[in-house]
């Protein structure tokens, strides 16, 4: 949720061509988002993909978005971060493979793969 998020706000700085509309996503998307997935997951046994992404990008994210185009590209987005695959410790979200999920370390190794990745 994190990495999309910062895909999101990324996106409006390229204005009419990141999105049709100015939109105002800030830290507190974020925070709802990862509530709900919080309590989908403490919810469910398994998760729930189906569920939240019609959460994140109809709700969480999608409630600020009013152009069919930008809902649409919500939608396509969260399809690519939001599914089984990305709980691989291999998945990449590019095709070039610069960015890979991390596998579960400690906090050393995470900052250490954080510095690894392009700027």
């Amino acid at each position: 949720m994190s990495l999309f998020h910062a895909v999101v706000l990324e996106r409006r700085r390229y204005g009419s061509i990141g999105y049709n509309e100015i939109y105002k996503f800030n830290e507190s998307d974020l925070d709802a988002a990862l509530g709900s997935l919080k309590n989908l997951i403490e919810k469910f046994s398994y998760v729930p993909w189906n569920a939240l992404r019609y959460i994140m990008g109809k709700i969480n994210y999608g409630g600020r978005v009013t152009d069919e185009w930008d809902s649409r590209l919500m939608s396509s987005l969260l399809m690519k971060f939001c599914q089984p695959d990305v709980l691989n410790d291999d998945f990449s979200w590019t095709s070039n493979k610069c960015n890979t999920s991390v596998p579960v370390g400690t906090l050393q190794h995470y900052q250490e793969q954080i510095l690894k990745l392009p700027d």
